[in-house]
């Protein structure tokens, strides 16, 4: 599906790249507003390529899973650079956390990068998530409504009147449009992937002839990186 040619070759560069920081993102305790705290372990969650820099802008997506040790629950950071390019600067990935603490976790990665737009797919588990960030964590109370919270406009098909609800949700149709833009961001090399996991993922992506749309043969992850991009 995707030019392996691009691929090949930025995942020959991420051999040599290691993240700016592995480990966990937390609140700091000692102060009443939201300040993220970033905490090296051995076993995290969180990828961080590259650090807040105000000359770029950022966007944060994220899929939600039930935390239970079987699908992923996936956030990314993305940045635009000033000359036009677009980076991966950082990701959480985990398969351990309920959709509630997750959302503590994207609302701290979304407060980092300058309280970054964020978007969540509305799936069932989704919207446990969306409520958080939406109306707080009873366990934190540094949590407020996120104020930069994506909310998709549409058409109610019984009122026909314009609703906004908060999220996204994908379907065959948003999924070959995401596929389509991430193709020509990654055959025009504007999009830089730093990471060898996702690298490989997008390398294995290819086309289920018995399906109508796109379909990745590597098991172990719920859905391909690329509806995030």
């Amino acid at each position: 599906v995707f030019d392996q040619e691009v691929i090949d070759k930025q995942l020959k560069e991420s051999y040599s790249v290691k993240p700016a920081f592995f480990g966990e993102i937390h609140f700091d305790t000692e102060v009443i507003n939201c300040v993220p705290v970033l905490v090296e372990t051995l076993n995290g969650y969180l990828y961080i390529y590259e650090q807040p820099n105000p000359e770029n802008s950022y966007v944060l997506a994220s899929d939600v899973s039930e935390g239970i040790g079987a699908d992923f629950s996936e956030a990314m950071v993305l940045s635009t650079h000033p000359d036009g390019s677009i980076h991966l600067a950082a990701y959480i990935f985990s398969n351990m956390m309920n959709p509630m603490f997750f959302a503590t976790r994207v609302y701290l990665l979304g407060a980092y990068y300058y309280w970054c737009p964020v978007s969540v797919e509305r799936n069932s588990v989704g919207m446990a998530t969306l409520e958080t960030l939406n109306s707080g964590h009873p366990d934190y109370h540094q949590m407020e409504q996120y104020p930069s919270l994506y909310m998709h406009t549409t058409v109610d098909r019984q009122t026909q009147e314009v609703v906004q609800r908060f999220g996204f949700q994908t379907s065959d149709s948003s999924k070959s449009t995401a596929i389509a833009c991430l193709q020509e961001s990654i055959h025009s090399g504007k999009l830089k992937i730093p990471s060898t996991r996702i690298l490989r993922q997008l390398q294995g992506f290819s086309k289920d002839p018995a399906k109508k749309g796109p379909k990745r043969w590597i098991q172990g992850f719920k859905d391909p990186e690329s509806q995030l991009y």
